[in-house]
């Protein structure tokens, strides 16, 4: 397409000042490449050009919204303009990574989450995964793994068990509870002891209590006891004596 650019010139007289305007003889092409519909010229004299869908205007030509050019010009597109390099990262619980037109990150979350200084976070969370796309795996018994504002591993495991060594571990083994049954009590336990046993891990054996009666019956016989032997010693003494 081939424009012409009008100015204004003055011309003074003696009676009046007028104002005519003329055209450049020299015409400039515009020209926005194979993307755009139509090319045109402002009236400050920029070029302005009419992109088809998916794709901006950046330095006086259309390109697609994902490239990685800058634009240079004044004139910018209303529509948000894109990159996606490789230092863009959301975190995983986004669907994408972009930038808009000065700079700024914009993460585009799943249901759920929101974009929290730069990262794709749970609405309920303060934690912020690390920016590192280094595996992140609990095991078959968690719902899901992530990395708090350390980079330590937080596991969400099921329920009956516990993040031991970073991984869903149970909480009920073999170990816990020695002579007894293991019970999860919410993120806990406790041991159900066999009877005879006591204890936090039903360790300890239960010692027999004597019952009253039985106690008599032991006193009874020991005093029995001790009698005979004072008996059998004065009778000892006195066969002694009378020789």
């Amino acid at each position: 397409m081939l424009v012409y650019l009008g100015e204004t010139t003055t011309v003074a007289s003696t009676s009046e000042t007028t104002s005519t305007t003329k055209f450049l003889t020299t015409p400039r092409s515009c020209e926005c490449g194979k993307y755009s519909r139509s090319c045109r010229f402002d009236y400050f004299g920029r070029q302005v050009c009419e992109c088809y869908p998916g794709y901006v205007q950046i330095n006086n030509y259309c390109y697609e919204e994902s490239t990685t050019a800058v634009s240079t010009t004044e004139v910018r597109s209303t529509a948000e303009f894109s990159t996606t390099p490789k230092n863009c990262y959301c975190g995983m619980n986004s669907r994408s990574c972009r930038l808009d037109w000065f700079g700024r990150k914009m993460c585009d979350c799943y249901s759920g989450y929101e974009q929290v200084d730069g990262f794709c976070l749970a609405r309920t969370t303060t934690e912020r995964p690390v920016t590192t796309e280094r595996d992140c795996y609990c095991g078959e018994y968690s719902h899901s793994c992530n990395f708090d504002w350390f980079g330590r591993k937080v596991c969400n495991c099921r329920y009956g068990y516990v993040q031991m060594d970073g991984y869903c571990s149970e909480i009920c083994n073999d170990d816990k509870c020695l002579y007894g049954k293991c019970q999860v009590m919410g993120y806990g336990y406790e041991c159900r002891c066999y009877e005879g046993y006591t204890g936090s891990r039903c360790e300890k054996k239960i010692q027999p209590e004597l019952g009253n009666q039985t106690l008599r019956w032991v006193i009874q016989v020991s005093l029995t006891a001790a009698v005979l032997i004072v008996l059998i010693g004065m009778f000892c003494f006195w066969c002694r004596m009378k020789k």
